[in-house]
Formats: structure tokens, sequence, C-alpha cells
């Protein structure tokens, strides 16, 4: 299981837990004090339907997505992440990551902008699947999305986006014990705080089964 968190403020993450059982902090990428991309990741999570819950600092505003995979290496379950984090990057951002064939690349993009200039979310690049692509609303405007690819020698992850934006970009490889896929009936839960601030983020009703990450 991974959760990628994207938050636009100066509030940090402090914890994660699926069904009450804490996920580990994977990566953290920062840009310019308040673009915030994290990415956290749970082996052998619980089979359960319960409740991803992310607890910050503080008031936040942010967009939380969740994605569940089979057939993974339970003995290294994840390779170290990579990031790119850019001040002004000029509508698209990218990162390569190496990998192999039957792995699976998956990345966390934030993207921030507090003028309230991006009109959209983000477009992901070829060969990648969306999992998820939320957008807050133009007052404080974010872009939080997530994708997957299938692993190569090197997989480049790439996002565009409207206009000139502070970008962040998260990526890791799954390792797999053979193809890893995501799990088709939960990969895709994914949730936001268009217009309020909290302390905490519930993404309820996330359904898990069996031989996932």
């Amino acid at each position: 299981m991974t959760v990628g968190h994207n938050g636009d403020g100066a509030r940090l993450v402090t914890g994660v837990t699926w069904d009450g059982t804490s996920l580990n902090s994977h990566h953290v990428a920062t840009v310019n004090g308040r673009n915030h991309n994290s990415m956290w990741e749970l082996k052998s999570p619980a089979v359960t339907t319960g409740n991803i819950v992310v607890t910050y600092s503080g008031n936040v505003r942010s967009c939380v997505g969740v994605m569940v995979f089979d057939n993974v290496d339970q003995t290294t379950p994840v390779d170290t992440a990579v990031e790119t984090a850019t001040v002004d990057a000029a509508g698209s951002i990218s990162r390569s990551v190496t990998s192999e064939s039957g792995d699976l690349v998956v990345d966390s993009l934030c993207v921030t902008d507090a003028l309230g200039t991006l009109t959209s979310g983000a477009t992901e690049g070829a060969g990648q699947t969306e999992r998820y692509d939320l957008f807050i609303d133009a007052t404080q405007d974010a872009i939080a999305a997530g994708s997957t690819e299938a692993g190569g020698a090197s997989v480049t992850m790439s996002w565009t986006f409207t206009d000139t934006e502070n970008a962040s970009i998260i990526a890791t490889n799954i390792n797999g014990t053979s193809v890893v896929v995501p799990s088709m009936d939960s990969w895709n839960r994914e949730a936001e705080l268009p217009s309020l601030f909290a302390p905490a983020m519930i993404v309820s009703g996330s359904s898990v089964g069996t031989s996932v990450l």
C-alpha cells in the first residue's frame, strides 16, 4: 500500500495509519517551505475495509491518494525513492527511476500556487497510467496526482500542468515476485479538502484485497 500526501501550507504530516496500523514514511520532498509532497508505505496491510487517517502538525489544505498493489516482493517491497523539487517549474516536471521488467514504478506529484493561476489538474506522461488527479480550487491552488508505469531498465515519470509553479515529484520502484499490478478493487481511493482546513483527513471505505504491499 502506498499513500501519497500533497499539501499547500506550512504544516507537515505527522503520521498516517491504515485501520489503526502506522505506515512508514518512505520519502518527503519540500519546495519553498509550502509545497509538501510525501509518500508513505505499508507492507502486507490488514485485509479489511477501513480508513486511511492522515494527521498533520496543524490545519492544512491537502489531498491524499491511496494505491494498493498485488505480487509485491515482501523482503524488499520498495527501492529508495528519488525526487525532483523545483521552484517555478515551467509547466512540467519529471524524474527517472531505475527499475526492471516485472516491477512497477509509482509516483506522487504536488504542484502549488497561492496566486490562483492554476486552471486545471495535471496530465501524466506517455506510458503512465493516472491513478488519481485532485485539484484544489483557485483560492489557493494545489494539484495532487499519482500514477504508475510498468518497469524497465529506466522509467521516466513526468507530468505537465498549466503555468509556472512550485512543483515536486517523488518516484519509487516497487519490486515484484511476478508482474506487480494495482489491486483493482481499491487502487484508486482519493480524498480532497477543496475549501476546508483541518488537522486530519480520513479516506474512508478503502477495501484491501490479498497479497498486497
